[in-house]
């Protein structure tokens, strides 16, 4: 039996807003795991204060909006900002709802970082033995 079928659509919207600029992210850092951020180190700069802010100015959301967030400091910042814009609801997930997207996405940025880095290193080592080839012909 579907109790939905007298319904036309919906009255639930979903958006999706990512944090705004982070310490990390400034600095050219990658925390994907929550365990790195445990003291709360990689929060917003001031720039992403106002990025949130303007985010949260220009989104548009009902104030009977909830908001989830994941409990990286750059996420809770984020959203509070833009709850106390909206004078919303936060609900934070904990370790595990973001666990399970973090390790996916780091095992797959941490292969490509890898062999970026090993790449890197080999055409290092074949420079300097081509400098040294060049200086003993010399």
């Amino acid at each position: 039996m579907n109790h939905l079928s007298g319904v036309d659509r919906l009255a639930n919207r979903f958006t999706v807003m990512r944090h705004a600029q982070s310490t990390a992210n400034a600095g050219g850092i990658i925390v994907s795991r929550i365990e790195n951020d445990r003291q709360g180190d990689y929060g917003l700069t001031e720039h992403g204060r106002q990025q949130a802010l303007a985010a949260a100015q220009s989104c548009g959301l009902p104030g009977d909006t909830v908001i989830y967030s994941s409990d990286f400091c750059r996420a809770r910042q984020t959203a509070e900002i833009v709850r106390a814009q909206l004078g919303a609801q936060v609900k934070i997930l904990g370790d595990k709802a973001v666990d399970c997207v973090g390790h996916a996405g780091e095992d797959k940025n941490q292969k490509r970082r890898k062999e970026a880095l090993r790449n890197n290193h080999q055409n290092r080592q074949r420079r300097h033995q081509h400098s040294r080839q060049r200086d003993e012909i010399r």
